[in-house]
């Protein structure tokens, strides 16, 4: 019974609350149960065993990631509808992935023993999940479509239907306003509900459903997820623990530097605010400021060193990750920090890497993220084609339209399509303020690639002096990704060579909430 309580307390109060609250509901806590977080935690780790356990490949076990699968593997199992909140990069798509593999059909029966072997008798099965992948333009009618999609699996009893609401905070901006469906929905769901989102709901949402804040432990995670890279690939990199470390140190200090200092960095001037200025532009314009680096950034910084030389001795892999940022307050705090962990001669070393030269190498490696270019001026962009970074005859380039027939959904579907096109081609694709699609690339852009493995059977014969006939298997990766508009979606294959370039203005930059 006591166990029984505490989960019950942690799922509904304790994980809903962020990380400094946190502290203050323990304490609170254990007035009642001196052991109020042991247990909650000892729970966590029954259910984490369980799933890491059917892993074939090395995962990072981060406190966020434990959490979201004990969280998520609870609320679908029992039809409670969650929505999981955290900043991207901290594992929701990831353990979302693990835990429907999991679920599926052929490991069911193995994690069904292995949860038995912690003690836990849960009768489950197998999950069928109905994709939404939300924007600004979602409509009420789309997100109703698939629950009631959803709806009619569950009259299949051996299977357990669930309806994922992907990017749900950006169907909440939408002028359409599709969430408010769900406030009916939700009353008796029949189904099970996960949304994903980078920022809080309404409260009209929230208090209909389990929330889980995710916590941002910055440090010990990317700790973490780095040993595990190294731990994985140790066999193809002469990546040290060392390295590792001082990658860490880099990342820590520069995020710490510009958290402590978002007082310092400059503001607009509002002693003359326009009429139409309102505060929740205020609002963004801060939210902007407050996640200077992602966790991404430093995932990309570790594959990159894995494979190319260290930091003391190129910082190619610095700049083109952590360099792109023009703040004054941010290149001075880089340049310090660089200089107390690598040594003098550090300013030489990052004027070798302008911009130009980042996004050149950028534009060759196949293996790195998309490219974002700011532009001062509209026509700066230009010089990526003066200086022959973007080649006419393999790049396509898609620039938004003021025209009133441009501004059709038709026109977005085509854009989509071209971009569809080049994925599928591998070629280089420009995206010219087109902020009516982006929302829709959301899986690419992030680099969310489901790998398919595909096996050609090759049967030879040699006619010679000696009869021979030779086999071969040859297995290559093929990669997909989601593209989604509206209430539609689509798995896109992704050629390895294909390239996005977003380009985008300073003034959208700024005014923009999303990092």
């Amino acid at each position: 019974m006591k166990q029984c309580l505490v989960v019950s307390l942690g799922i509904c109060y304790y994980f809903r609350l962020k990380k400094s609250e946190r502290k203050n509901y323990i304490k609170e806590m254990s007035t009642k149960t001196e052991n109020f977080l042991d247990i909650l935690k000892k729970e966590m780790k029954k259910f984490s065993e369980a799933f890491y356990s059917l892993n074939k490949e090395i995962i990072a076990k981060t406190e966020a990631l434990e959490e979201i699968l004990f969280m998520l593997f609870i609320c679908i199992v029992t039809t409670t509808p969650i929505v999981l909140v955290g900043d991207p990069g901290t594992s929701k798509t990831l353990a979302f992935q693990l835990l429907k593999d999991r679920l599926s059909e052929p490991n069911i029966k193995e994690l069904q023993k292995n949860l038995q072997e912690q003690g836990i008798n849960l009768k489950i099965k197998p999950l069928h999940v109905v994709y939404f992948q939300c924007t600004q333009e979602s409509k009420p009618f789309g997100i109703k479509e698939r629950w009631e999609q959803a709806q009619r699996h569950s009259e299949d009893k051996a299977i357990k239907p669930m309806l994922l609401l992907d990017e749900i905070g950006l169907a909440e901006r939408s002028k359409h306003s599709p969430l408010k469906v769900l406030h009916h929905l939700l009353e008796n769901p029949g189904i099970s509900l996960v949304a994903l989102s980078n920022r809080p709901l309404d409260a009209a949402k929230m208090n209909r459903v389990i929330v889980h804040q995710i916590p941002n432990n910055l440090k010990s995670d990317i700790e973490n997820i780095a040993n595990a890279i190294l731990k994985e690939n140790t066999k193809h990199t002469k990546f040290s623990v060392n390295e590792i470390k001082l990658l860490v140190r880099i990342f820590d200090k520069l995020d710490k530097s510009m958290s402590k200092n978002e007082q310092t960095l400059p503001k607009k001037d509002q002693t003359s605010p326009k009429k139409d200025q309102t505060s929740p532009k205020k609002d963004q314009t801060s939210l902007c400021k407050e996640n200077w680096l992602g966790r991404r950034d430093f995932y990309a910084l570790i594959r990159y060193h894995m494979h190319h030389p260290l930091p003391k001795e190129a910082l190619e892999g610095i700049m083109r990750n952590l360099g792109g940022c023009k703040n004054e307050n941010f290149q001075k705090y880089l340049t310090v920090i660089l200089k107390s962990e690598i040594g003098e001669g550090v300013l030489e070393l990052m004027n070798r890497w302008g911009s130009l030269k980042c996004i050149e190498m950028n534009l060759k490696d196949e293996d790195c993220r998309h490219c974002l270019v700011i532009c001062n001026k509209p026509y700066s962009w230009q010089l990526l084609l003066d200086q022959n970074l973007l080649p006419y005859e393999d790049t396509v380039f898609l620039f938004e339209s003021k025209f009133a027939s441009d501004t059709a959904t038709m026109t977005s579907y085509d854009h989509l399509h071209k971009v569809i096109n080049c994925m599928e081609a591998g070629k280089k694709v420009v995206l010219y303020n087109l902020k009516s699609i982006h929302e829709c690339l959301y899986d690419m852009l992030n680099q969310r690639y489901r790998k398919n493995a595909q096996s050609v059977h090759v049967f030879v014969l040699f006619y010679n002096y000696i009869r021979a006939h030779i086999y071969y298997i040859y297995t290559y990766i093929e990669q997909f990704c989601r593209m989604a508009m509206e209430s539609r979606s689509k798995e896109c294959m992704v050629v390895k060579q294909f390239k996005c370039v977003v380009i985008v203005s300073e003034q959208d930059m700024q005014n923009s909430v999303n990092h």
